[in-house]
């Protein structure tokens, strides 16, 4: 009977052991030839190769020095001070390595043999160490995520397809936040003519409300201004939120001289956007008494 057909055999077939012979491995670098047979070995495989299992672990009381002996998976915890990390004298039994610092705080440093630096690895980092015939050791971090990213990379809640903007929060920190009006501007077109429409006889400030044709929610409204002058001169309106006498929230207009010879008449129309007031209110007055007739339309309000 054949032996794959008696289930006996298969308690004979056991795990491979970690030190078990692999093959016999030739050696020319050996003169003579009773050396030059060598042996490969399981655990070199796990050690050094590319399925490595085993874990060099060091809980550091001084600066750590690898060896190429070493397996190539490396955990350091630093112990409570910053250390060096000294790798071995570049050689033919060089391999790499992937350290991982595994510590809660302070930072390894991992130097070539004579001391120079290749990469400083902070908790949670892992850096993969790798022999170069040319160049001795090179090494690439790869960082632990962070729990507190910066900028973009902050993520907002409950979206909802809504308008937010991401805002400096004065303490390091940044965060995405809500305009005020609930995410954003609505535009809601209410057309009323002649608003204003007066010959005013001074430059003083004339309060215009418009409680009657914008919401309650209703911040900004949008208006067609129309001068009329009688004199051969350029001539200048100004609009502001009611009382608000900041430079920056006052909007000026301008008359446009007539290019035709002769003419009496200046004619300017002009759209402009003005704040309101939480009484729903806007003021005007003429800047230069060249405009003698003012015409003021509602277009619409924001909200």
């Amino acid at each position: 009977m054949s032996k794959f057909n008696d289930i006996t055999y298969y308690a004979e077939m056991t795990a491979a052991e970690r030190l078990a012979q692999i093959g016999a491995i030739a050696d020319p670098n050996e003169s003579q030839p009773e050396n030059q047979t060598k042996w490969a070995y399981w655990q070199t495989l796990l050690a050094f190769g590319a399925f490595a299992g085993l874990v060099k672990t060091v809980t550091a009381s001084g600066d750590v020095d690898l060896e190429d002996s070493d397996y190539m998976l490396v955990e350091i915890d630093p112990n409570g001070s910053d250390r060096d990390v000294n790798l071995p004298a570049k050689g033919d039994d060089n391999h790499q390595y992937i350290i991982r610092h595994v510590g809660s705080a302070n930072a390894l440093d991992v130097k070539r043999d004579g001391g120079t630096s290749i990469g400083t690895i902070e908790t949670g980092d892992v850096l993969f160490v790798v022999p170069s015939s040319a160049e001795d050791f090179g090494a690439v971090v790869e960082h632990a995520p962070s729990g507190e990213p910066e900028g973009t990379a902050i993520k907002s809640t409950g979206e909802t397809g809504g308008i937010k903007f991401l805002r400096e929060d004065g303490d390091g920190t940044c965060s995405w936040q809500t305009p005020s009006g609930g995410g954003g501007e609505t535009f809601v077109e209410n057309r009323v003519e002649n608003l204003v429409n007066l010959n005013p006889s001074d430059t003083s400030w004339h309060t215009v409300s418009v409680s009657s044709h914008v919401s309650a929610s209703a911040h900004r409204v949008l208006l067609t201004v129309l001068l009329i002058g009688y004199d051969d001169a350029l001539f200048f309106g100004l609009l502001r939120r009611y009382g608000d006498s900041t430079d920056n929230k006052t909007c000026r207009v301008a008359g446009v001289r007539s290019e035709h010879s002769g003419a009496t008449t200046i004619y300017s129309q002009i759209q402009a956007q003005v704040e309101i007031d939480s009484s729903k209110r806007f003021q005007w007055r003429m800047e230069t008494s060249a405009a003698k007739v003012w015409q003021i339309h509602l277009v619409g309000y924001w909200e």
